[in-house]
């Protein structure tokens, strides 16, 4: 694993460490199908989010953040690699795994799993050697639970991020302490849309303001004055 980097105080000793294990597409996906983003069916396409601003969203939730110093440590799960993941990983403390994406791969069912594995695995490792430690899984599978289930069993905070629309109904209705968090009230803070490809039909466009392409401020004006016409 990537080595563990201190983010917080100046201190040399941290008092423990926040681990957070990232399903990327279960954050992407449903980003793109956020109902609460203006237009939303319109720019799906062009959401994207920045991993720095989510960790950090993420990390303003834990118990530990407000008693610096702690070490930060991110596990990143995705199908492919760009540049956007590289430049994050190379802030260190991050380690990102990446599976072949297909319909026969499984990709999401080894996703699940790794993440399960990686982080049981750390908690056992921390109860051992009585480090301090408050795990961060952004993720609202089913398949997360029995994970979780173990975590809490070295009694260690669990907390779970997802969108509403994909948290399991069996995280929200276990026994057990998770606390979870959502990602629709945040997305904001880490959330954004890029610059959509042009619209090769400009003002003639059919499509007018639900085009997923993107048209000048005259095209937006042309718009309006034919909605207003019609009205």
């Amino acid at each position: 694993m990537a080595s563990d980097v201190a983010s917080a105080g100046q201190s040399t000793q941290p008092n423990g460490i926040i681990r957070v294990y990232i399903d990327d597409s279960n954050v992407f996906l449903g980003g793109q199908s956020h109902r609460n983003q203006p237009n939303w069916r319109a720019h799906r396409s062009t959401w994207r989010y920045d991993p720095e601003k989510l960790t950090t969203a993420l990390v303003k939730e834990t118990d530990m953040v407000s008693n610096p110093p702690y070490d930060l440590k991110v596990n990143v799960y995705r199908s492919v690699q760009d540049d956007l993941w590289t430049a994050f990983q190379n802030h260190g403390g991050v380690e990102v795994e990446t599976f072949e994406r297909g319909y026969h791969s499984g990709t999401e069912k080894q996703v699940d799993t790794a993440i399960v594995a990686a982080s049981v695995e750390d908690a056992c490792e921390d109860n051992h050697s009585g480090r301090k430690s408050e795990f961060i899984i952004v993720s609202g599978d089913l398949d997360m639970l029995p994970g979780i289930e173990k975590i809490i069993k070295k009694k260690r905070t669990v907390h779970v991020w997802s969108w509403n629309e994909c948290l399991a109904r069996g995280l929200e209705r276990t026994d057990l302490p998770i606390q979870i968090h959502s990602l629709d009230t945040t997305a904001t803070e880490f959330g954004y849309h890029e610059d959509p490809d042009p619209c090769r039909w400009g003002i003639n466009c059919r499509y007018g303001f639900s085009c997923q392409y993107g048209h000048s401020k005259e095209d937006m004006e042309h718009f309006r004055q034919k909605t207003f016409a019609r009205n």
